[in-house]
């Protein structure tokens, strides 16, 4: 069949009524050829608007099947006006269209009349789909500005030529300006001062990575902090911000006022480190520790962080428990006024205040440790001296009255033989107790001298060369007589030449000291007295088999009126052993003691031979 029969044969199949078509003409065939295989939707409209015929593809896009008769107009009838005056302006060969409603769907219209003016071609483009997406966003950009006008942040919308598209109303307030007089306007041109600015580098910044900013910066133009957040797009920029000028002012006195409540707490460090005292600092209720000075730290660490209360105890000599102690006790409320505690041999003190809340502090506990060890040796070693002293008075009254009524009694006798016609020996008989008395109440003297001058630090040393060997042969000579009265017979080892560099007078004072204490205790047993050298040192044994001493008094012995025994059994005033380690440590050497109970006792006493 030939192309135009063809043509024609469509247009009768697609007219309304039969016979309705015309027939093609010779300069319509091109058009009408191009009508039904175009690859667009095409519609054949009469003068009057109706449709005359479909392509395919109009079919397609109109859901109108084939051979299904036409007639209807083009487009509904609210737009029936504009279509036939854009009919009219397209057969008169002016570009024409617009949009209407075909049927279901709504299409996009463009008139074309060919040559001879018989009919119209339209070409129908589907928008409906895109005019529903229009519409969504329209709805949806209304929704969104209805959004944006809600929040109190500022909101703005860069196209990508810096260009406002959108301004919320807190926005435009913060900007100082409103809605319509940005919108539409370039950024640094309403704001050129903001150029170079930290907020212009944070927006050319996200533009140019697409990275989301977060900015707080100060804009000296309106004086006021903003803090910025900044979401970028291809399109341009979406800016929530706020004036935080209060906030950044109240965290600014807040950092000043830390900073300066950080100098008051370094000045309090400072102070209380400086303290001769013990301080701690603990939270009330808890009783946890703030703060602790240094010499806290040093010596009351494990008591206050609660490590070892068991090696604490309280004034009573309960041992500390969690619940007592001093910190614990404070934080409960409770007021401590030198509380006593000791640990070893360290005495404290504690007491306690609270400071209540305020100027930015909590209330605090604060705990005052006073180390009072030494006063408490003083006191102690007070109270000693006072026991000593009316021990001594005591002793002292009891010692010189036995001599002294002895002596009184020996005066009265020899006046009486004196009287008497009796001859000389008799009176020499009688003058040897006096003398007797006489040496021992010097001796008595002699030791409370010493006593006076150890105590004041005037005992002097005269050193010479001394052969210790003879002068202790010779002071065990002068002492036989006493021994043998005493019952104790002398058993000495002397190592020939045991030469120093000593004061003879003090050593002889050590000796008679060692060997009378020996015959006192061990008073009808052998003493034994051995001296040896061994290189520089030379070292003499004094030992008897006496009472003995108890482990725990061969310390104290060494001090002055101390006895292992009760003086009602030994005279004397308890200065022998004393007044002997005085003198042996003032020569540089030392002295000790080795016994049991019950087995007797042997003082040994080393000395360097040179001079110190």
């Amino acid at each position: 069949m030939a192309r135009g029969a063809g043509v024609a044969s469509f247009l009768r199949m697609e007219s309304p009524q039969p016979g309705a078509a015309p027939a093609a003409s010779e300069e319509e065939s091109p058009w009408l050829e191009a009508f039904v295989h175009a690859p667009v939707a095409l519609a054949l409209v009469r003068p009057d608007g109706v449709l005359a015929a479909l392509n395919p593809c109009a079919r397609r896009l109109l859901d109108v099947e084939p051979g299904e008769p036409l007639g209807a107009a083009l487009g509904d009838e609210a737009a029936r006006a504009e279509l036939e005056g854009a009919l009219q302006r397209a057969l008169h060969g002016e570009a024409a269209g617009g949009e209407w409603w075909l049927g279901r769907r709504r299409a996009r219209v463009r008139l074309q009349a060919p040559a001879g003016g018989r009919w119209v071609v339209a070409s129908l483009e589907d928008v409906t789909e895109a005019q529903q997406r229009e519409a969504d966003l329209r709805h949806a950009l209304g929704a969104t500005a209805d959004s944006l006008e809600r929040v109190t942040d500022g909101f703005v919308a860069l196209d990508a030529d810096w260009r406002y598209t959108l301004v919320n109303s807190g926005g435009a307030r913060l900007l100082g300006r409103t809605p319509e007089q940005l919108v539409g306007r370039h950024i640094w041109t309403e704001f050129p001062e903001g150029m170079g600015q930290p907020f212009h580098l944070a927006y050319e910044r996200a533009f140019a990575t697409q990275q989301p900013q977060t900015l707080l910066e100060y804009y000296p133009p309106f004086g006021r902090w903003f803090e910025n957040r900044i979401y970028p797009s291809p399109d341009g920029l979406s800016i929530y911000f706020h004036d935080v000028t209060e906030r950044v002012q109240t965290g600014q006195q807040l950092e000043a006022l830390n900073a300066q409540l950080g100098r008051e707490r370094q000045w309090l460090r400072g102070l209380l480190e400086q303290l001769p005292v013990a301080i701690a600092l603990v939270r009330p209720g808890s009783g946890q520790l703030l703060l602790a000075n240094a010499l806290a730290a040093r010596t009351l660490g494990a008591l206050l962080e609660g490590r070892a209360p068991g090696e604490w105890q309280a004034e009573d000599g309960r041992p500390l428990t969690p619940e007592t102690l001093p910190q614990v006790r404070a934080a409960r409320g409770e007021v401590l006024d030198a509380l006593g505690l000791a640990c070893g041999e360290r005495r404290w003190v504690v007491t306690s205040a609270r400071i209540a809340e305020g100027l930015g502090h909590e209330a605090t506990c604060v705990l005052a440790f006073q180390d009072v060890t030494e006063l408490k040796r003083a006191e102690q070693a007070l109270e000693r001296s006072v026991r000593d002293r009316d021990e001594f008075l005591s002793i002292a009254s009891h010692e010189l009255k036995t001599p002294l009524a002895g002596l009184t009694l020996q005066v009265h006798r020899l006046l009486q033989v004196a009287a008497a016609p009796h001859g000389p020996g008799e009176l020499a008989r009688r003058a040897e107790p006096m003398r007797r008395s006489v040496a021992r109440l010097d001796k008595l003297v002699q030791s409370l001298l010493d006593v006076s001058r150890i105590r004041s630090g005037r005992l002097a040393l005269e050193r010479e060369v001394l052969d210790l060997s003879e002068l202790t042969r010779e002071v065990l000579e002068r002492l036989a007589e006493p021994l043998a009265q005493a019952g104790c017979a002398l058993e000495a080892r002397i190592a020939p030449q045991v030469v120093g560099f000593w004061d003879r007078l003090r050593l002889e004072q050590v000796l008679v000291n060692l060997v009378t204490n020996a015959s006192k205790y061990g008073a009808g047993r052998p003493v034994q007295v051995v001296l040896d050298a061994e290189g520089p040192r030379a070292r003499l044994w004094v030992s008897d088999q006496g009472i003995g001493i108890a482990a725990e008094e061969q310390v104290r012995i060494f001090e002055p009126f101390e006895r292992a025994v009760s003086s009602r059994h030994y005279g004397g005033f308890g200065l022998g052993l004393w007044i002997v380690r005085q003198v042996v440590e003032a020569l540089g050497g030392s002295v000790r003691v080795q016994s049991r109970p019950g087995e007797g006792a042997t003082f040994v006493v080393e000395l360097e031979r040179a001079a110190s």
